[in-house]
């Protein structure tokens, strides 16, 4: 399908290949995609999403045995991002649910198929994998955007709810769910239908098309996790790497990995990542020293665009993981910062 919405687009700025999946790196270009999500909407070809359909009298139960957050008390039209783990209390997959009338559809990442797959087998689910694709919609103005552009009413969408909406002719679904901290929304339905809409966004829109790359500075700029979980390189432990608020701490029902992930993973967890503000780029792998020991290391630094400034991630032992720390890396002092790192305008418009 990414063939073909490029030929629609006229051809994107940069394809690149993430994880064996192919996906649009920058559509114009990297700052004019960032200002769209940040400014207005962005739309992101999402192409590397595939989707299970859960049918059956024990789906709830069989999922809600499997999944880091309850499925049991979801009702319809409410959607979660969650995991599933491995027995040692490992992330497997990072996945979003959705739940319908009479079933639930399972979103997860084109290089997370097998392990979701595996899950479920597991799990003895039984489930169908359908033809989807899905667009993607973040920015301050997304809303005003789908209303006039799209003629979709969807201001009154709860966050991480979803509903079946007609679009440009074609049933599909429309969820309120995103990455950024602007508003976002998901148009998910069979891959025909959302290439149609495609076809009628482009090329009067082409401006407010953005790539992959756009989005993962965003992400990076508020501390979400990024789609493909890269801080798992680090420690495969959630606590140390900060991807523990996709579990529910409240959720009474056993699950696959939860003793594991809570009498072991935690207790074992002594360092965090923390972000730094820094005047120049720091080398990854750099030694963090705080009063002339070694506490920690770099572990990523990007210029955010909308500070303008570097963001330095820090693996840290956790006890000087906190904000306000003045640290030494490269021969530069960081100041630690609680996140999010750019406070997305969206929090503040009265919607």
């Amino acid at each position: 399908m990414l063939n073909q919405i490029d030929h629609l687009f006229g051809g994107f700025s940069e394809v690149k290949e993430v994880r064996g999946n192919q996906v649009v790196a920058v559509a114009n270009d990297r700052q004019v995609d960032y200002a769209s999500i940040r400014e207005s909407v962005g739309i992101l070809p999402m192409t590397f999403t595939a989707y299970y359909k859960i049918t059956g009298d024990e789906a709830e139960e069989a999922l809600d045995n499997l999944l880091t957050k309850s499925v049991q008390y979801l009702n319809y039209g409410q959607n979660r991002l969650c995991y599933f783990l491995k027995e040692s209390g490992e992330v497997a997959a990072y996945v979003t649910i959705y739940k319908n009338d009479e079933s639930f559809i399972i979103e997860t990442f084109g290089w997370d198929t097998q392990a979701v797959e595996g899950a479920l087998k597991k799990g003895n689910v039984t489930y169908e994998k359908l033809d989807y694709s899905c667009i993607l919609l973040e920015g301050l103005k997304t809303i005003e955007f789908i209303t006039d552009e799209m003629d979709m009413t969807v201001d009154y969408f709860v966050y991480q709810g979803h509903q079946d909406v007609k679009c440009f002719g074609k049933d599909i679904m429309v969820a309120r769910t995103g990455y950024t901290g602007e508003f976002g929304y998901k148009l998910i339905g069979p891959a025909d239908y959302i290439l149609h809409i495609w076809g009628n966004i482009l090329p009067a829109h082409k401006d407010k098309v953005v790539g992959y790359d756009a989005f993962e500075m965003c992400q990076y700029e508020v501390k979400q996790p990024f789609w493909e979980l890269p801080y798992l390189a680090l420690s495969k432990n959630v606590f140390e790497v900060d991807y523990q608020w996709m579990v529910d701490f409240k959720k009474d029902t056993d699950y696959v990995g939860k003793d594991e992930l809570f009498n072991t993973k935690f207790a074992e967890a002594s360092k965090r990542l923390i972000g730094a503000f820094g005047a120049a780029d720091v080398a990854i792998g750099t030694d963090v020293v705080l009063e002339g020991e070694t506490i920690g290391r770099v572990v990523e630094c990007r210029l955010s665009y909308g500070l303008q400034k570097y963001i330095v991630m820090l693996f840290v032992d956790k006890k000087y993981a906190h904000a306000n720390i003045v640290m030494e890396a490269g021969g530069q002092q960081l100041q630690t910062v609680s996140a999010p790192y750019v406070f997305p305008a969206s929090w503040y418009a009265r919607r």
